[in-house]
């Protein structure tokens, strides 16, 4: 898992942070470790989401999917799916309150992107910040219909694992159920 950082403190901007900068960095992490380049994926929240999106469209013969959280195609990057030279895969998720990026503008990307050949999956998060409970039972309603063994502790964190099949890398994905939804 690789987390890299717009280049600007004022955000990602696709000229300089575009697909030559995650290209180089993702071929330096091929050349340290075992990456199967057919498994590199591209994921952003927020401001990275809109960047992700972009990056997956315009290097969609690069990345094996785009998964993204609170975020939609900038206008200026609407253009971008039409230019795509494969179908991805495209996760989008988004908060049913997200005041930055409401339903339908996520919506709308996602349309545009089903009009264009793509078959996105947007998941819409009910709650508010504060209500985890919530978001807690529908984090664990999807870690069981993906067959994962699910436990609660002790404070209420949801724990979704999948055992491997090999001796390959331990992979923990984790995330704040109120600061994510």
């Amino acid at each position: 898992l690789a987390g890299p950082d717009s280049r600007s403190g004022q955000g990602w901007n696709i000229q300089h942070d575009g697909p030559e900068f995650l290209r180089a960095l993702v071929e330096t992490l091929k050349r340290i470790y075992p990456v199967d380049p057919k498994r590199v994926y591209v994921f952003g929240h927020s401001a990275g989401a809109i960047h992700a999106l972009s990056i997956g469209l315009l290097e969609s013969e690069y990345f094996a999917a785009v998964a993204v959280h609170a975020g939609a195609l900038a206008p200026e990057a609407m253009s971008f799916v039409s230019r795509a030279p494969r179908k991805i895969p495209v996760a989008l998720w988004v908060g049913t309150n997200d005041q930055f990026f409401p339903l339908d503008l996520v919506r709308g990307t996602t349309k545009v992107l089903e009009v264009k050949g793509f078959a996105p999956k947007l998941t819409e998060m009910p709650g508010k910040s504060g209500r985890e409970q919530q978001r807690g039972a529908y984090v664990k309603a999807v870690f069981e219909q993906e067959k994962l063994k699910v436990s609660t502790d002790s404070i209420g964190n949801i724990i979704g694992v999948r055992k491997g099949t090999g001796g390959g890398p331990t992979i923990v994905i984790m995330a704040h159920m109120d600061v994510v939804f």
